[in-house]
């Protein structure tokens, strides 16, 4: 009998919870001075590249980037893909509540020379709202393209443009003296660790499943699949059926949903399929 590996979600919310955990306590101990004092000139308003770092810092600002997130769980529901609802909604409480929560707690003050006149550099600084934000964002979109069966290169490009994301908020945070390094990574960690929660907890795949030998070699000759299904059983009905229909195709069979009604609860369906 073979075992089912786990999927990446939980390992991710394990390796993440863990990563910030025992980052926390390195920062909090002291350990992390040295990193810490790696520091970006100091800021001035005249310099053209802080003056788009200060815009850059307001166009991801979380409550920008949750607001985005709130829309694709409005677009989700919509869809009826209603684990992908559950997942966006969960990530944005966890990550917001969550940030807001610890930043209340450890009440890290920001680094020297950092702008206070900008609204994105209020308040403590440890871990970084913004990565934290950046990070659940591009986790969900990824996990949405994986969802809705997108094809690979699209989930390759949204993967990378998300990466390149949070490489540019990190380093404008750092440019701004808005976080110590540490507050950086530690936003990235738990970033990563809540989206990772919320969307296992809410069984929303953020991996694309690869494609078996098998399944290559019986895409070769094609067979018809009928699926007798009532549509109102089906928690996520478009998720589902996109995720049928491309499960068929690569194991080299075409599929034909026949979906039951009040007055057929199935055997109609049942005789057109045989």
């Amino acid at each position: 009998m073979s075992s089912r590996r786990p999927g990446i979600g939980p390992i991710a919310t394990i390796a993440f919870g863990v990563g910030f955990a025992v980052w926390t306590a390195l920062m909090m101990s002291g350990s992390l001075a040295g990193l810490d004092a790696l520091q970006a000139p100091p800021p001035h308003w005249q310099t053209p590249a802080i003056q788009i770092a200060a815009a850059v810092a307001i166009v991801f600002h979380p409550v920008v980037v949750y607001s985005t997130l709130a829309g694709i769980a409005v677009w989700a529901f919509r869809r009826r893909l209603r684990n992908l609802t559950v997942g966006v909604v969960l990530s944005i409480a966890l990550g917001w509540g969550g940030h807001e929560l610890l930043r209340a707690l450890i009440a890290r003050p920001r680094p020297p020379g950092t702008l206070t006149d900008l609204i994105s550099n209020n308040g403590p600084s440890y871990p970084s709202g913004h990565l934290v934000a950046i990070v659940t964002a591009a986790l969900v979109v990824v996990a949405t393209t994986t969802t809705t069966k997108q094809p690979r290169p699209q989930i390759e490009f949204w993967r990378w443009l998300g990466l390149a994301l949070i490489l540019l908020v990190a380093t404008d945070r750092w440019l701004l003296h808005a976080h110590w390094v540490s507050d950086l990574v530690g936003g990235i960690l738990f970033g990563g660790f809540t989206a990772s929660l919320a969307l296992s907890v809410a069984r929303v795949h953020m991996q694309p499943e690869r494609p078996t030998r098998a399944a290559v070699l019986a895409a070769r000759t094609p067979k018809r699949c009928a699926i007798v299904v009532n549509p109102t059983k089906i928690p996520d009905w478009a998720a589902f059926r996109r995720h049928v229909e491309v499960d068929c195709r690569e194991n080299g069979w075409t599929p034909m949903f026949l979906e039951t009604s009040p007055d057929d609860p199935g055997r109609g369906m049942t005789r057109a399929a045989l």
